[in-house]
C-alpha cells in the first residue's frame, strides 16, 4: 500500500454512508491527494486513515487479496463501535465509577423528538449529534434558554431541526444530546492498540472554530501540555483518566478485530469546563494561554471517540520528529482558492518566517509538510517559535 492509498479523509463520510461503493465529493478526494504525504510521519506497518467497507473495496480493486484484509463482519462491528453511542456508554460508565473527583459530563441517547424537547427544557442550551459524522459535523445547537424562561419549550421550538432529527432517528434509531458546556480548552488523549495491547501515545492540544470544526494543533511536548492542563485540574486526574481508557479499550475496539495484523488508533476528545460562568460561544484561537486560572474547573473525560487515525496523532508525530526540544509550534492545514494563492502564501511565509535548525530539527520559522504540485490547493505546514 503506497502512501497515497493510505490517507482516506473520506472515512467518516464513508462510515456514515455505509455503502462500499461510496464515492466522496471531489473536494474530499482532492484533499486526500494533496495531504497524502502526512501519513509518512506515522511509523509502523501501513494502515489506512480509517478502516471501512469503501477502503476495503478500493484495496481489492488495487490487487490486494481479500484474505489479507479485515473481514466484512469485523468491519461491520468496527463501524458500529464508531458510532457516538460508544462515547455515550463509555462516559456513563466512567462517571458511575468516578462519582467523586474533578469530572463532569453527561449525554442522552434520544429516540424521539419528545425526549429531545424535554432535555432542552431541562438544560436550556444543548448540542445534538448524529450517530455517525465527521469531526465537527453532524451537530445542531438548540438554545432554548429564552423559551424556557417563558415556558415555551416543546416540540414547536424544534421545528427548524425536526426534519434532520426525524431522518436520523428513522435511519439509526437514535441521536445523542448533551448540555452545552462552558469550555475552557479542547484536548485529546491518543492511543494505539497492537498485538492485543493498548498504550498511551500522548496528548493532542487542538483548537476548533466556532462551528466545532478542527482548526489546528499546538505543537509542544506532552510534559508542557500537561503543565498547562494541570493549571486547572490535578495531574492525577489526567493520569487516572488515561489508565482508565487503557483498561477499557476493549469497550472501544471489538474483540474480534485482529490488532496484530491491523493495529488501530483511537483518540478520546476531552475538554476542561468552567462551571462558574454561563457558556458562551468562542471564536477559534490558537493561543495556548487560558483565560482564567482559578478553581471551579472540571474534566469532561469523553466528548468524542475517534476510532481511527486523526490529526492529533499526526501533530504529535510532527512534533516528535521535526521540532527541536523545547520548541513550540502551530500545526495547520489550510485550503486555498487556487494553486496560485497557495504558492503565494508559501513564499510569503518562507520570507516572513525563515526557518532555522538545530541538529537537523527546526527551532524557528515556517516548515511546509506537504509538497505543492501543479494543482495542489490543500497545504499542511508548521510555524515554529
Amino acid at each position: 500500500m503506497k502512501a497515497y492509498h493510505l490517507f482516506n479523509p473520506e472515512h467518516d463520510l464513508a462510515l456514515a454512508n455505509g455503502d462500499r461503493h461510496f464515492i466522496a465529493p471531489r473536494n474530499i478526494r482532492e484533499m486526500a491527494r494533496d495531504l497524502a504525504p502526512l501519513m509518512n510521519v506515522v511509523e509502523g506497518s501501513p494502515q489506512p486513515w480509517g478502516w471501512d467497507f469503501t477502503a476495503k473495496a478500493r484495496f481489492i480493486q488495487e490487487g490486494i487479496p481479500e484474505e489479507e484484509l479485515p473481514t466484512d463482519e469485523s468491519l461491520a462491528t468496527l463501524r458500529h463501535r464508531s458510532e457516538r453511542a460508544t462515547a455515550h456508554h463509555l462516559l456513563c460508565t466512567f462517571r458511575q465509577e468516578h462519582l467523586a473527583g474533578n469530572y463532569t459530563g453527561e449525554s442522552l441517547i434520544a429516540k424521539s423528538i419528545d425526549e429531545i424537547a424535554g432535555y432542552a427544557a431541562r438544560h436550556g442550551h444543548i448540542l445534538l449529534k448524529a450517530p455517525l459524522s465527521g469531526s465537527g459535523k453532524g451537530l445542531r445547537h438548540i438554545n432554548s434558554e429564552a423559551l424556557r424562561s417563558s415556558g415555551n419549550v416543546g416540540i414547536s421550538s424544534l421545528k427548524k431541526v425536526e426534519p434532520w432529527i426525524t431522518a436520523l432517528i428513522r435511519r439509526h434509531g437514535y441521536l445523542t444530546a448533551e448540555p452545552y458546556y462552558n469550555k475552557v480548552q479542547d484536548f485529546a488523549m491518543e492511543f494505539r492498540v497492537a498485538d492485543g495491547r493498548c498504550h498511551f501515545i500522548g496528548y493532542s492540544l487542538f483548537v476548533t472554530d466556532h462551528h466545532g470544526r478542527y482548526d489546528g494543533n499546538h505543537l509542544m511536548s506532552d510534559a508542557k501540555i500537561e503543565e498547562l492542563l494541570t493549571t486547572y485540574i490535578p495531574r492525577e486526574t489526567l493520569h487516572e483518566t488515561a489508565r482508565w481508557f487503557i483498561a477499557h479499550y476493549t469497550d472501544i475496539i471489538p474483540t474480534e478485530w485482529d490488532t496484530t495484523r491491523f493495529p488501530l488508533y483511537f483518540g478520546v476528545d476531552m475538554m476542561l469546563v468552567d462551571h462558574r460562568q454561563k457558556p458562551e460561544k468562542k471564536s477559534g484561537t490558537m493561543s495556548p494561554e487560558f483565560r482564567i486560572k482559578e478553581s471551579g474547573f472540571t474534566l469532561h473525560p469523553c466528548v468524542e471517540i475517534n476510532l481511527r487515525m486523526n490529526m492529533g496523532i499526526i501533530a504529535h508525530e510532527v512534533y516528535r520528529q521535526y521540532l527541536a526540544p523545547e520548541t513550540k509550534g502551530l500545526y495547520r492545514i489550510a485550503l486555498f482558492a487556487d494553486n496560485a494563492s497557495l504558492r503565494t502564501f508559501s513564499a510569503e511565509q518562507a520570507a516572513l518566517h525563515p526557518a532555522t535548525y538545530r541538529d537537523g530539527r527546526i527551532t524557528n520559522g515556517y516548515l511546509p509538510l506537504t509538497p505543492i504540485g501543479d494543482d495542489t490547493r490543500h497545504h499542511a505546514y508548521v510555524i515554529c517559535e
